[in-house]
């Protein structure tokens, strides 16, 4: 058999123009593989490199050229088929008993035809090679197997295995008609009554979100967290991972839908190598005070990919290929993935300018096309994605006046639109400095968090959280400072609601206010002149002039409802005045707000707190702060706590209901 009948037997099966097979072997555009096994990785077969005849090379110039014309539109299960159907076919059988080159080229051009998912193509090439009595070992087989060196030029191709298959007449006409119809992206014709299906919305067949962190992350999705460069991005994702992989209820306000043993958490960056990435795991153990029996969960469920080192880049375009990204099927570092996420509960990308193989962060295109391979494979893996991203290049204040919006997400309008969460973190502006300094935090460690988009709950109201310098022992026993998060405090409503703040609104809340003839009268919850927040707004800005109207009916909403929670202050039925024509006629049964001075949870440590945080802004609060500055409290009434894996109300997590969002009166020291 010749290489010139061989290239008229495929012209003719590919309805190609008849002529004489290429010159060979020099022929000037390579054969190269078209398969790309991750595990075929080891060196150039010298074995065939010595015992392959000039009959085979030529064969393979001829014919394994042509074979990229229609094998790579076969999908991986597709290969699959293909190999089964020839390995498993009689004909095929006398061709394992072939001299040595021959069968080696056969079976490379098995090992070419494999793609990443094509996982059956080995093991029919090995059933093939079974059918002959020289068949010594599966150990020789998966030596001569893994020889195969996908990347060599000039090299087997699976066009080598299709000349075999059909010179003894092994019909693959099936499969030639699959890949022409998707080469000619003709659409097989689809029954129109199964072409749609009916959508189930009784209660039986309705269920929630999957969220994974309520309001954060979710099963099958992702979510991208956008900050400027050194805004806290990758030491909150880390105080993330080590929250939920040591089986913790909630991450700071957020309720974690955790188990008995903790969530398997997959780290993959190309910013933080496996030691600086060590540090910040052990600083967040320290702020999150975990137990010996916390901390081997942590141990055992984060696990760590150097993407950096490896050269990992979703999309990242073929050896040998001019192209910008590798198809989806030959996305080799995708498949590398798929294969190591099953058990994983959430997967952690840093950043997206890193790992994704995106000629610029501006093509809609390609940013789409490699989130849509991202989300297929997590949802088949049911984790959740947190995908860390940067903002564009602007200074805090502009980056304050835009946030919660999509302008701080760098790049294509796609990266946002391909993701279910987006959210954003940045600093505060000099506006909001005294609020901080007032909580004994330093401006330039506070940190706002806050939706830019959500497609399956209300947006949450900001939330806050501190960077902080942790001190970690290392190996020589020395003390180092490493960046970490601390969430506020909130293991108790006692510790939710300020003194300064409790003692103030509940005296408004005694002093009432008076209604049009001057009577006074109780405060309510309900709407109207009597309302509880609109008095007490007054009160706090009467106390401090420099606070917003925002920021201080903030401040009174929640501590009206930590006082409501705490039994500090309740609704009861009350006398209020009774007129007629304006006339003092009485009294009449309404509703009021009574407080109950003796269920004040103050402690007395509270004043000597006061007194340190007053010395503290004394010294460094910029002017026109005072000692009287505030921020929004905790939120009353939640009982959860970053170092406890307790929560007493898991609906005040729910975005639904409004999260932490600030800091409460804690202890800020850093170690």
């Amino acid at each position: 058999m010749t290489a010139a009948y061989s290239y008229r037997a495929l012209a003719a099966a590919f309805g190609l123009p008849e002529g004489e097979a290429p010159a060979a072997p020099n022929n000037s555009k390579s054969a190269t593989s078209t398969g790309n096994l991750p595990s075929l990785s080891g060196a150039p077969s010298a074995v065939f490199a010595t015992a392959a005849s000039g009959y085979v090379i030529a064969v393979n110039a001829s014919v394994g050229l042509l074979s990229e014309h229609w094998v790579d539109e076969l999908t991986a299960n597709e290969r699959n088929g293909l190999a089964k159907a020839i390995a498993n076919d009689p004909r095929m059988r006398p061709l394992a008993d072939s001299p040595r080159p021959q069968w080696l080229a056969i079976l490379f051009g098995f090992a070419a035809l494999g793609v990443p998912g094509a996982t059956e193509v080995c093991e029919a090439a090995r059933t093939w090679s079974k059918t002959s009595s020289r068949y010594s070992s599966d150990a020789d087989f998966g030596r001569d197997w893994n020889s195969f060196d996908h990347n060599r030029t000039n090299g087997i191709s699976v066009g080598t295995l299709i000349y075999h298959a059909e010179n003894v007449g092994v019909d693959l006409q099936v499969w030639r008609e699959i890949a022409r119809n998707r080469s000619r992206a003709t659409a097989p014709i689809v029954n129109p009554v199964q072409f749609f299906t009916p959508v189930p919305f009784d209660q039986l067949h309705l269920r929630p979100p999957p969220w994974l962190v309520s309001g954060l992350l979710m099963r099958g999705e992702t979510t991208t967290l956008a900050g400027q460069g050194g805004g806290a991005k990758t030491a909150w994702a880390v105080h993330v991972a080590v929250t939920l992989a040591a089986g913790f209820a909630a991450v700071g306000p957020f309720e974690v839908d955790n188990r008995p043993g903790g969530l398997r958490v997959a780290y993959i960056s190309a910013e933080e190598d496996v030691k600086r990435l060590g540090l910040l795991v052990a600083a967040a153990c320290q702020v999150l005070s975990l137990t010996k029996s916390e901390r081997a969960l942590v141990d055992a469920n984060v696990r760590y990919h150097d993407a950096q080192a490896s050269g990992w880049r979703l999309g990242a375009s073929r050896p040998g290929q001019q192209e910008e990204m590798a198809p989806e099927e030959h996305d080799q570092h995708l498949w590398q993935l798929k294969a190591a996420l099953p058990g994983t509960d959430l997967l952690i990308l840093d950043t997206l300018a890193a790992l994704f193989a995106l000629p610029n962060e501006n093509d809609n295109n390609a940013i789409t096309a490699l989130m849509q391979r991202l989300n297929r494979a997590t949802r088949q893996a049911n984790c959740a994605v947190l995908l860390l991203h940067h903002t564009p290049k602007m200074t805090r204040e502009v980056a304050a006046a835009q946030r919660g919006e999509a302008t701080l997400v760098r790049g294509g309008g796609a990266i946002t639109n391909s993701a279910r969460v987006v959210l954003t973190i940045t600093s505060p502006p000099a506006k909001e400095h005294p609020a901080f300094i007032a909580q004994g935090v330093m401006p330039d460690r506070g940190r706002r968090l806050e939706h830019a988009k959500i497609n399956d709950a209300p947006p949450m109201a900001p939330a806050f959280f501190e960077l902080v310098s942790q001190s970690v022992k290392v190996h020589d026993g020395s003390d180092i400072a490493v960046r970490a998060v601390r969430f506020p405090a909130s293991g108790s409503s006692m510790q939710t609601v300020s003194r300064k703040h409790g003692h103030l609104i509940m005296t408004a809340a005694d002093a009432g206010v008076l209604d049009q003839q001057g009577a006074r009268v109780p405060l309510t919850f309900g709407p109207g002149p009597r309302n509880a927040t609109r008095a007490t707004v007054g009160a706090l800005r009467a106390a401090n002039p420099n606070i917003t109207d925002k920021w201080a009916e903030e401040i009174a909403r929640r501590t009206l409802k930590g006082l409501k929670d705490l039994g500090c202050i309740s609704e009861e039925e009350v006398r209020l005045p009774q007129y007629k024509n304006g006339v003092p006629n009485g009294t009449q049964a309404g509703r009021g707000l009574v407080t109950h001075w003796d269920s004040v949870p103050w402690r007395l440590e509270d004043d000597a707190q006061d007194q340190q945080s007053t010395d503290a802004q004394q010294s460094s609060a910029p002017d026109g702060a005072t000692d009287n500055t505030v921020v929004p409290p905790q939120e009353p009434g939640t009982g959860v706590s970053d170092g406890h894996a307790t929560v007493e109300n898991p609906n005040s997590l729910s975005p639904c209901h409004d999260p932490v969002s600030a800091f409460a009166q804690a202890d800020r020291g850093e170690g």
